[in-house]
């Protein structure tokens, strides 16, 4: 189990990334700002992305991107959504998320199939949350479940990079800050010097 500790230093170091580096492109708290459903819009694309390019049987993908990189999109989708990280991490007692994913099937499901599964249904999570709130005739009863649907998308997403760290046993904070570096990298954003949110 991941301690909270971890992921609120993962979600600090993310939010430095996105807001104060101009990271994510967008993010509603930094220099560009966007609507959150439109930058949630946008992870979904990502997410997309990921299933439809990522080979999820290659244990170093799965180590160096698609874990890390599940993390960023969960630990996102919760701070736009406005929820705490108590709301999205897995406790000892069954998260809704698990609940879904047990019954799904997905932890008997081998672990490359694991993780496309949980990117699937985070995604269709998130999609169905954004349609419906665009809809007329469901968009109040989508506000009134927002909260419920982005806390199971994220969780799904968080739990499936601790499920794949505790499964290949890798540290997945250590994973997650060097995908964070590979991108800085990748997209000139230099280091910060201190990590002060």
């Amino acid at each position: 189990m991941l301690k909270v500790e971890a992921l609120a230093r993962m979600a600090d170091s993310l939010r430095v990334y996105d807001v104060s580096q101009n990271g994510w492109e967008g993010d509603p708290e930094g220099s560009n700002p966007k609507t959150p459903e439109a930058n949630l819009c946008h992870v979904g694309f990502h997410l997309a992305d990921v299933m439809a390019r990522k080979d999820f049987t290659k244990l170093e993908i799965v180590r160096d991107e698609i874990a890390p990189d599940a993390m960023q999109y969960g630990l996102r989708i919760a701070r736009w959504g406005g929820l705490s990280l108590d709301q999205v991490v897995p406790t000892d007692k069954q998260s809704s998320a698990h609940k879904t994913a047990k019954t799904l099937g997905l932890y008997t499901l081998s672990e490359s199939y694991f993780t496309l599964a949980s990117f699937v249904r985070a995604s269709g999570v998130l999609a169905r949350q954004l349609h419906d709130e665009d809809h007329r005739s469901t968009h109040e009863a989508a506000l009134a479940a927002r909260d419920h649907s982005l806390s199971d998308a994220a969780a799904l997403l968080i739990q499936c990079a601790i499920v794949q760290s505790n499964r290949a046993q890798f540290d997945l904070e250590e994973s997650f800050e060097n995908r964070l570096a590979v991108l800085r990298q990748r997209f000139g954003i230099p280091k910060p010097d201190e990590r002060s949110v």
